[in-house]
C-alpha cells in the first residue's frame, strides 16, 4: 500500500466559500474591537488576546460551508517559531496536541509551515506503516488537507481539515488557500495590534513615570525653596523642624551629636513614650536600636537609616534618621517618627535636604554661640577676678543678659586628673569643647538663663536655680554629671559646688571654694563625684591649715614606722590599713577592694598594729590612724607608697 500525496493548482472559489470569504474579511478587520473581551487560557497564553475567538469562530463557519467536521488551525509564534494550536474541531484537544502539534519542519503540520506549500494526504490502506498514515488510521480519518497561512510572504500558521469516511472533494485546497489568506491577515493583525497595545502601554507607563518624576521634582524644589526662605529670613531650628513636620506629615526631632534635643515639632498630641520622654528630658536615650541606626548612617555615609519599632522601649512607630554633616563632621541628627504614614523615596530626599538646612542653621548658630561664648567668658573672667569696675561689670552683664542682682550658684565642671589637681590645661582642646557643649546644652535645657564659660579652672556654670521649682543646686549638678557620664563613660569628670552668690563680690570666693572642693575629694581618692564644699567643713579646715609642718609631724608620729617598713620591704601595710578602716574593719570587704584573700588582709592588719604600737580595738587609736591617713592624702594628694 502507498500513501498518495497530491498538490493541485488553486482555481476560483465557489459562491458559498466566497460568501464566507467576505464575512471573514469583515470580522478580521474588526478584530481589534473585540480584543479586550477575549480570554487567554490554557496552552495558548502566548497568543494575542482576541485571536483565539476569531479563529475559532471562523473555523466553525468554514467547516460548515465545506461540509466538514474535522479541522484545526495552528499559529506560528513569532519569537520561538513554535506551532501553537489555536482552534481544533472534530478531535479531542489532547489528540490534536499529540498528533499534529509538531515543531517547524517536523511532521505534517510542521512540514507545511516550513515549506509554505499546501498538502493533501489520503490513506490507501489502514495497514500503511508510514507515520502520517498511522496518524490518519489512529484518528479515524481517511484524508486530510493542509495549507499554509501566508501574509506578506511569511507563514503565519497552518490550516488543516479532514474527513472520516470519504475522500475530500477535488480542489479542496483551493478553497482552503483562499480561506488561509483570511486567517493569515487576521493573525498578522492580531500580532500588530498586540505590538501597538504594548507600545501604547509603554508610552502611557513612561508618561506616568515622567509625571511622577515631575511631581517629585516639584516637591523637591518646593522643599528647597521653603527651607532656603526660612534660613534667609533668619529662621532657627524650631522653624525648620516645623517645616519638615508639615512636609512629611509626621513628628520631627532634631538632636545634636550628643543626642540632646534642640528642636522638635508634633502637630498632634499623640506621640509614643520615647518621643515624649526625649522632649521632656531634652535628651534622647539610645534604646531600641537607635545607636545602631546612627552608627549605620554615619559609618556608611548613608543619607537615611531606619529604627524599627520597639514597644518595650517606648518606640511604637519606626524612626527614620538622617545625619547632619558639615565639613566632614557630624553636627547632629534629624529624626522623623513614621506615625501618620510611612515615608517614600521623595520623603527621603526632602529629609536629606532638611539635614543640609539644619547643618547650615547649626553652623550659623555655632558662629553666633562662639562669639557669645567669648563675650561671656570675658565677663565671667572679670567677675571671678573681682577687680572690674562695678559700672563696667553691670554694663557687660546687661549686654549678655545676666542679672547680677539675682542669686546664683557656682558650679565648676572639670575632668579628673591623676595627680589630684584641677588643671585642665593638659586636656585636649577637642575634648574640652565637647565637654563644654554637653554642659551648656544640659544646663540651658533646665535653666535657659544659665551662664556657662570656659576658664582655666574648668567649665564655670552660674545658674539661678530659684527660677526652676524643684531643682536645687545639687540637683542641677547631678543632672550635669549624669549627662557627661553618658557621653564620656570612660573619662571621669567631677562637679564642685561653691555655694550661692547674692552679689558681684561673692563670685570669686564661690568659684575658689568649688575648685577647693574638687581638690579635697580628689586628694581623698574620689573620682567622678558631685561634691558640695559645705559638706567638707572638717576636711576644708585641715586642708587650709597654716601649720603644714605640724600636720606632717603628726602623720610621721602615727604612720612613720609603717611607711618605713613598706619602703624597706616593698609591702602595702599603709594602704591595707586605710582600706580596712574605711570599710569599718570588715576583712571580707577589704579583701574585695585590695583583690587579695581575707587571710592576707588579717595578717597585714595585725602586722600594722604591731609595728605602729596601736591597738585597733581602741576607738581613739582607730581615729588617730584614720586622721593621719586623711591628712596624708589632703596634703600630698596620695599616700607615699602608692
Amino acid at each position: 500500500m502507498t500513501l498518495t500525496q497530491s498538490v493541485r493548482p488553486i482555481p476560483g472559489i465557489d459562491a458559498p466559500v466566497d460568501d464566507w470569504h467576505r464575512r471573514t474579511w469583515l470580522r478580521a478587520a474588526s478584530l481589534e474591537c473585540g480584543v479586550a473581551g477575549m480570554a487567554e487560557e490554557g496552552p495558548q497564553e502566548a497568543l494575542p488576546v482576541g485571536m483565539l475567538g476569531f479563529l475559532s469562530g471562523a473555523l466553525d463557519e468554514l467547516l460548515q460551508v465545506l461540509g466538514l467536521s474535522v479541522g484545526a488551525i495552528w499559529v506560528v509564534e513569532r519569537r520561538s517559531r513554535a506551532l501553537l494550536l489555536a482552534a481544533g474541531r472534530g478531535l479531542g484537544e489532547a489528540t490534536w496536541a499529540t498528533l499534529y502539534a509538531r515543531r517547524m519542519g517536523e511532521g505534517l503540520v510542521g512540514g507545511v509551515a516550513a515549506t509554505g506549500a499546501p498538502l493533501v494526504i489520503a490513506a490507501s490502506s489502514a495497514e500503511d506503516p508510514r507515520p502520517d498514515a498511522r496518524v490518519l488510521a489512529d484518528s479515524g480519518l481517511t484524508a486530510v488537507a493542509a495549507v499554509p497561512l501566508v501574509s506578506r510572504r511569511q507563514v503565519r500558521g497552518v490550516l488543516l481539515v479532514g474527513r472520516r469516511r470519504q475522500a475530500l472533494e477535488p480542489g479542496i485546497e483551493t478553497a482552503l488557500a483562499a480561506a488561509g489568506s483570511q486567517f493569515a491577515v487576521a493573525i498578522e493583525s492580531a500580532w500588530l495590534y498586540q505590538d501597538h497595545s504594548a507600545a501604547v502601554n509603554s508610552i502611557e507607563q513612561l508618561q506616568r513615570s515622567l509625571s511622577a518624576e515631575r511631581v517629585a521634582l516639584q516637591r523637591t524644589l518646593d522643599a528647597h525653596e521653603r527651607l532656603t526662605e526660612l534660613l534667609l529670613a533668619g529662621g532657627g531650628l524650631d522653624q525648620i523642624a516645623a517645616a519638615l513636620a508639615t512636609m512629611v506629615d509626621n513628628p520631627v526631632l532634631i538632636t545634636d551629636r550628643y543626642l540632646s534635643v534642640i528642636a522638635w515639632q508634633c502637630h498632634e498630641d499623640r506621640v509614643d513614650a520615647h518621643f515624649a520622654e526625649s522632649v521632656a528630658r531634652r535628651t534622647m536615650s539610645t534604646v531600641g536600636g537607635i545607636e545602631n541606626a546612627i552608627g549605620t548612617a554615619i559609618g556608611g555615609r548613608r543619607r537615611v537609616s531606619v529604627v524599627k519599632p520597639s514597644p518595650e522601649d517606648g518606640l511604637l512607630w519606626p524612626r527614620v534618621v538622617s545625619p547632619v554633616f558639615a565639613a566632614g563632621q557630624v553636627l547632629g541628627h534629624v529624626w522623623v517618627v513614621e506615625r501618620a504614614r510611612r515615608l517614600v523615596e521623595i520623603d527621603f530626599v526632602v529629609l536629606e535636604q532638611t539635614a543640609r538646612a539644619v547643618a547650615l542653621g547649626m553652623l550659623r548658630e555655632r558662629a553666633v554661640l562662639e562669639a557669645e561664648t567669648r563675650l561671656r567668658g570675658d565677663f565671667v573672667g572679670a567677675l571671678l577676678q573681682g577687680q572690674r569696675d562695678p559700672r563696667a561689670l553691670a554694663r557687660d552683664a546687661a549686654i549678655i543678659g545676666f542679672d547680677l542682682r539675682a542669686s546664683h550658684v557656682v558650679l565648676v565642671v572639670a575632668p579628673d586628673p591623676r595627680d589630684g589637681t584641677v588643671d585642665v590645661a593638659e586636656v585636649p582642646m577637642q575634648a574640652m569643647q565637647e565637654l563644654f557643649e554637653i554642659v551648656r546644652t544640659t544646663t540651658q535645657a533646665a535653666l535657659p538663663d544659665t551662664l556657662v564659660a570656659y576658664r582655666p579652672e574648668g567649665i564655670i556654670v552660674l545658674a539661678g536655680t530659684t527660677k526652676a521649682p524643684g531643682l536645687d543646686a545639687r540637683g542641677l549638678a547631678e543632672r550635669v554629671h549624669a549627662a557627661v557620664a553618658q557621653h564620656f563613660p570612660h573619662s571621669p569628670v567631677s562637679v564642685g559646688l561653691g555655694g550661692t552668690c547674692r552679689g558681684a563680690a561673692d563670685y570669686p570666693g564661690a568659684c575658689e571654694r568649688a575648685v577647693k572642693a574638687l581638690r579635697i575629694v580628689r586628694s581623698l581618692g574620689r573620682r567622678a563625684s558631685v561634691v558640695d564644699i559645705d559638706e567638707l567643713d572638717v576636711y576644708e579646715a585641715l586642708f587650709d591649715s597654716a601649720s603644714k609642718d605640724r600636720l606632717w609631724q603628726f602623720v610621721d608620729q602615727t604612720l612613720g614606722r609603717l611607711r618605713d617598713y613598706d619602703r624597706a620591704h616593698a609591702s602595702d601595710l599603709v594602704r591595707t590599713l586605710e582600706v580596712y578602716l574605711d570599710n569599718g574593719g570588715s576583712l571580707a570587704e577589704s579583701a574585695k577592694v585590695l583583690v587579695v584573700h581575707a587571710n592576707t588582709v588579717e595578717y597585714r592588719v595585725r602586722r600594722a598594729s604591731e609595728l605602729s604600737g596601736r591597738d585597733l580595738r581602741d576607738p581613739e587609736e582607730r581615729f588617730r590612724l584614720q586622721l593621719a591617713l586623711r591628712i596624708a592624702r589632703l596634703t600630698s594628694g596620695r599616700l607615699e607608697n602608692e
